[in-house]
Order: structure tokens, then sequence, then C-alpha cells
């Protein structure tokens, strides 16, 4: 029996692997990305640096349909079912 499960080092798509190219995932990169761009990662590091809690943003409905379909897909790849 083959057990395969979603770490940090993510889930990728057999075949699909470049040399150079950002490789798909089936894991949080897309909301890593997504914080660090939008400037929260360092406001998370700093409020942590001050001994404060960090105060979680609102994450856009598109970017949680995003990683909602990729771990769908995950899903039905390990297991061969649909959801």
């Amino acid at each position: 029996m083959t057990l395969l499960v979603l770490t940090n080092t993510g889930y990728g798509q057999n075949g699909s692997y470049e040399v150079g190219r950002i490789q798909d995932a089936y894991d949080k990169q897309l909301l890593r990305d997504w914080l660090t761009a939008n400037g929260y990662q360092k406001q998370f590091e700093d409020a942590r640096a001050r001994g404060q809690e960090p105060v979680a943003p609102k994450i856009p409905q598109n970017l949680i349909s995003k990683m909602t379909e990729r771990y769908v897909i995950a899903y039905e790849r390990l297991t061969g079912h649909s959801l």
C-alpha cells in the first residue's frame, strides 16, 4: 500500500515538472505567497517580535476558491474518488 500525504513540500502533478519553472503544488504555498505579496507576512513577524498575537487578514474569495480546488484535486488523485 502506498500512502501519500500533503506536506509543506506539497504534492505536485505527475509529468508537470519543468526545470526553472515554479511548480504547481497542493499545499498552503498559494496562501503564503499572497500573504507575502500583500505585506501581511511582515506584519505577522513584526507583531510577534513585539510579543503580540498577529491579526489575520480577510482572505479574498478567489484565493479561497483556488486553494479549495487544489485540495479537491489532491483528494481525488489520492483516493480515486470524486467529491
